[in-house]
């Protein structure tokens, strides 16, 4: 692997939060329709940073799982996910994300052991 290794990302919005917008992440990637979520006074009709944020933590751990998983010769059928952000207010009023909850279910491993030390990594 060589390093650094850069991920480039754009995006671009016109005025006003009722009004959704086109990130784009990588190189041959499909646009990623993005939008203020309902819970902020927007639309809700597209991904929220909150949304991307989640769904990052979650395929970073599956992209992660599978190269050290095929690295150490650990064979499993399927990997699968879902993730939960929690955004909470502090004794101060202040916003924060508080937790973020990934649930993971690997089928089909040909050594159990070995698959659960791994996702425990």
């Amino acid at each position: 692997m060589n390093t650094p290794m850069q991920f480039p990302a754009s995006a671009e919005s016109k005025n006003g939060i009722n009004v959704d917008w086109s990130a784009h992440a990588s190189a041959g990637a499909s646009d990623l329709a993005c939008g203020i979520p309902k819970e902020f006074g927007g639309p809700g009709t597209g991904l929220s940073p909150e949304d991307l944020f989640i769904s990052a933590l979650l395929n970073c751990y599956i992209a992660t799982f599978k190269v050290i998983a095929q690295n150490s010769k650990i064979e499993f059928a399927s990997i699968a996910g879902s993730g939960v952000l929690t955004l909470d207010k502090d004794a101060n009023g202040e916003t924060w994300f508080t937790e973020a909850l990934l649930k993971l279910q690997v089928t089909g491993a040909a050594n159990a052991e070995r698959t659960q030390r791994l996702m425990e990594r």
